[in-house]
């Protein structure tokens, strides 16, 4: 079924909002799909807004208003035309969105964006798993032989090195004499001690005694 053709309203912009815009006063309002669009008299499109990206809509007795979000073309901001038509303007634009809320959610296929993760639950998911401490890596049997292998080895080459014994640390010590050199000195030794002990004594004849 073809969509219903929306109607132009005719509206007139501030001057700071035509400044702003870089269009004329007298313009048109365009309500047609799921867009927003400012026409020029000449038939001219300038600007357009999706209902998607509208974050409020209303009127007043003499304007028609709507708050403009972040992902519409002319980014954030505010924006009220001059027109007599406002309410007329907001029954058409709330029938826009229920037709877009019917078409785009009622399909079984179309996965809801209500269930997506948001930027900011990603990211912080990310620097939770982040502050997470990390896991070692489980070692493969062929390295822990390589290591126990190599453990075996540096232990065989330490006993090595400890049997070994410098030559700077080895003392030569004298012979030891044998039993009767050993006797023959002592003899002779005792010899002498009795031979001083017998002129010590002998002493007495020299002083008249």
């Amino acid at each position: 079924m073809a969509a219903e053709s929306r109607p132009s309203f005719p509206v007139c912009l501030s001057s700071a909002l035509a400044s702003r815009l870089a269009v004329d006063r007298e313009m048109l309002l365009n309500l047609e799909g799921e867009h927003l669009t400012l026409v020029g008299l000449n038939g001219i499109y300038s600007w357009t807004w999706n209902i998607r990206h509208l974050r409020n809509y209303g009127y007043k007795r003499d304007d028609f208003h709507f708050e403009a979000g972040k992902r519409c073309q002319t980014g954030v901001g505010y924006f009220s035309f001059y027109t007599p038509q406002g309410k007329e303007i907001f029954r058409v634009l709330n029938q826009m969105k229920g037709e877009y809320k019917r078409r785009n959610f009622k399909q079984p296929n179309r996965v809801a964006e209500t269930n997506l993760p948001s930027p900011r639950k990603i990211s912080m998911k990310l620097k939770f798993l982040s502050l997470l401490p990390r896991r070692k890596p489980k070692e493969k049997k062929s390295d822990r032989f390589e290591e126990a292998k190599n453990e075996e080895t540096s232990s065989l080459q330490e006993q090595k090195r400890s049997s070994v014994v410098s030559a700077a640390y080895v003392t030569i010590l004298p012979e030891t004499p044998s039993g009767s050199n050993s006797a023959s000195e002592n003899k002779h030794q005792t010899d002498r001690s009795m031979k001083k002990r017998f002129r010590a004594g002998d002493a007495w004849k020299h002083h008249g005694y």
